[in-house]
């Protein structure tokens, strides 16, 4: 009996790096296929996720469901469902259709519009706009003592978890000190952080979307938002020799230079390709309680690549100026296969100094808190960070 020799195929190349372009909805772009992510980067990945969530239900398996249970019209495919009933009979169906031509051929009566109702909703309109106006500059000082985490579910045991990490981070919010994370002193007061609690509330992330199958109403996301006592918060952080930073928190203009392999990109408001990053950067800048402006494309279209890497914060500061910055911090992170992780490097001048500092081996996301936690912790005279 013969045998029939089979073609001998080559396995397939597999890289474990991820390149920018690669679209994985439901994992971190930066991070290894492999490596287990730490508190901080299951964060961002169900944070990045969140934006990304597509519809679960598609229209194949509705109709399906519908054709068998006899409907008329079958279900939608999007998110939302709604309430459908059987046609039993012929005559029923006939006159819902008569219903439905009666309905579409009805003529809409005019309606008159009087020019003083258009002055009056014009005058209401500027109205919510200035009060917006002066209520988003109340926000940043108002939300100092304000943290929020991911939990799932709403049971007490992932609460009081979720309470002890925004515990840590309101601290470093409210001080500026960045050298707070991490540190081993705040693990007694983390066990207790409901006693610092004044008010928590939850926001379902996945609100409006239906349960699967494989998933119950315990198992869903929430985003946790804890409000601390001001005073309890205060006292605290006199315990470990620091103080509230109250007073005015200068703007940073923001210059992220990124670069994986070949490939290089500055973070900016308008590039589609540093969406992702950008986000994190805005997400970044809320978890420490600063303020921070991108540069638009058009206003780096005088400098190229190689300029960037070599200009300093002081030759930015007329482009930072012009985007509303007060003070400029710059960054350049590195993708370095041996770490599987970005190096990165910080720069700012403050005070007639250079201040730069330095971390290696972590997400993009870590990286930037890194960044803005040393440059609060710079402008609000805790030292220069690690």
């Amino acid at each position: 009996m013969t045998q029939i020799a089979r073609p001998h195929r080559s396995p397939r190349a597999c890289s474990l790096i991820p390149w920018f372009d690669r679209k994985r909805p439901f994992l971190r772009p930066d991070l290894p296929i492999g490596k287990a992510p730490r508190a901080d980067a299951v964060q961002d990945a169900v944070r990045h996720r969140r934006s990304r969530r597509e519809a679960s239900w598609t229209a194949s398996s509705t109709a399906l469901l519908s054709h068998k249970k006899g409907l008329l019209c079958p279900l939608t495919k999007g998110r939302r469902s709604y309430e459908l009933h059987p046609i039993s009979t012929r005559a029923a169906q006939r006159q819902q259709e008569i219903s439905v031509v009666t309905r579409h051929t009805t003529k809409r009566q005019p309606r008159l519009t009087y020019p003083g109702v258009v002055r009056a909703i014009i005058r209401i309109s500027l109205t919510v706009a200035l009060t917006c106006c002066s209520v988003a500059m109340a926000t940043a000082a108002d939300d100092l003592y304000r943290a929020q985490a991911i939990v799932t579910g709403q049971g007490e045991a992932n609460r009081i978890i979720g309470f002890a990490s925004c515990l840590e981070d309101v601290l470093i919010k409210v001080s500026g000190a960045q050298k707070l994370a991490g540190d081993r002193r705040l693990a007694a007061y983390k066990s207790n952080a409901k006693g610092f609690v004044r008010a928590f509330s939850y926001h379902d992330q996945m609100s409006g979307t239906p349960i699967r199958d494989e998933q119950g109403t315990r198992d869903r996301p929430y985003d946790l938002i804890v409000d601390f006592d001001e005073k309890k918060i205060d006292d605290l952080l006199r315990a470990f020799r620091l103080k509230p930073w109250l007073s005015h928190r200068p703007i940073l203009a923001v210059f992220v230079e990124m670069q994986q392999g070949l490939k290089k990109y500055v973070v900016t408001t308008d590039a589609d390709q540093a969406a992702i990053q950008r986000e994190s950067l805005l997400a970044a800048a809320a978890r420490r309680g600063m303020t921070v402006v991108l540069p638009s494309t058009a206003a780096l279209a005088g400098i190229n690549g190689a300029e960037f890497g070599t200009m300093t914060p002081s030759t930015l500061g007329p482009v930072a100026a012009r985007q509303g910055g007060e003070v400029v911090l710059t960054g350049r992170l590195v993708w370095v296969d041996r770490e599987l992780g970005w190096a990165t490097q910080w720069q700012m001048d403050w005070e007639s100094r250079t201040r730069r500092w330095r971390v290696r081996g972590v997400t993009f996301d870590e990286a930037f808190r890194h960044g803005i936690g040393g440059a609060a912790q710079i402008l609000s005279d805790n030292g220069d960070p690690a």
